[in-house]
Parts: structure tokens; sequence; C-alpha cells
């Protein structure tokens, strides 16, 4: 395999339903992790291809889950983007409670755009819902917002990080990861 190379693989998974853990779980396992306290070096999406008894969750990584078929796929580029990002706003500390008002979610990402090598450009659309995770006797809500807009690349090399890596927090949660396309694409 080539060291440069990044994939985008989609696993499947059963029976997620709204247990976002479920989708967590096999996710680790196929990219050999199960051990929490590891260094993950892959970013996946809840937000998934939804099937008849499962889901299919997309892995982006420099190196391919276990018994994966992914697509290479090439480090952005261009210097603007339509985009979708689903995340979860937190106020500092996650001990500290996600943001609760549009103005506070609009007020992250444009700290996170910032942090991570991109302006925001005009105001993104927001939907805001509960996301559940249920593992044994723990049970998890975060609030998700899914923002879609525009952005523009102003440190090329710290938003080929943010794609790659995620951003914001909870990404091992499924959440964090950038989806660009071509603006002339989404203009059309």
């Amino acid at each position: 395999m080539n060291d440069d190379a990044i994939y985008e693989t989609p696993i499947f998974v059963r029976r997620v339903g709204e247990n976002g853990y479920l989708a967590h779980r096999a996710v680790y396992a196929a990219m050999g992790e199960p051990n929490k306290d590891l260094q993950r070096d892959f970013i996946f999406d809840l937000e998934s291809i939804a099937m008849e008894d499962g889901n299919f969750v997309v892995v982006r990584s420099a190196r391919m889950p276990r018994g994966g078929v992914g697509s290479r796929v090439e480090l952005p580029a261009e210097d603007e983007y339509a985009f979708h990002l689903r995340a979860v706003p937190l106020r500092g500390s996650s001990k500290r409670g996600g943001i609760d008002s549009d103005p506070g979610r609009l007020f992250w990402l444009d700290r996170q755009a910032a942090l991570n090598g991109f302006r925001i450009q005009g105001t993104p659309q927001m939907t805001v819902r509960s996301r559940h995770f249920f593992n044994r006797n723990e049970h998890l809500t975060v609030l998700e917002t899914r923002f879609e807009g525009r952005l523009a690349v102003v440190d090329r090399g710290k938003f080929q990080a943010a794609w790659l890596n995620g951003v914001g927090r909870k990404r091992g949660f499924g959440f964090g990861m950038l989806h660009l396309s071509d603006i002339s694409a989404k203009d059309n």
C-alpha cells in the first residue's frame, strides 16, 4: 500500500437504528482497534446509507479496514467547496455540555474553521437532533448539528489535516468528518 494513499471505505453494520454505539463498535473492530486507548488514525461518519437490515458507514483512513474494499481519494486541492459536517459543538471540555443555541453553534463552527485552515462563507444551514448511544448499562445522548454551506480554504495544510482527521470532538463516535463537493457541481 502506498504510504500517502487515502481511502474511503463503506463498512456494513447490522441493526444500527438509533444506536450509534453499534456503528462505533463495528468500525473500531474493522479497523483493528478495539481498545479505546489506542491512537485512532481514521475518521468515520454515522450519516450512512440505510439498507433493510443495517447501514453502510463511511470510513476515511490512510489504511484499509480488515476485509475492506475502499476507493482511493485525493486530498482536497481546491480553494472553495460546498460542505456538510455533522458535529457535536461543545463548550470547552465535554463535561460542560453541548451548545444549545444557533448563534453559539455558528460561533463554534467559525472557531473550528479558523483552527482548521478554512473560513465559512455566508451562513450555513443547520439541522439539530439528538443522537443516542447505548452500551450495556450506559446511555449517552448528544446534540448533533449538521452544518451545510460553503467554505474557503485559507491554510491548505491545516485544512487537509482536518479533512483527513476530522473537526471538533466526539470524532470517535462518528462525528466531525468534512464532506466536500465542488461548488460548480452544487450550483448546477
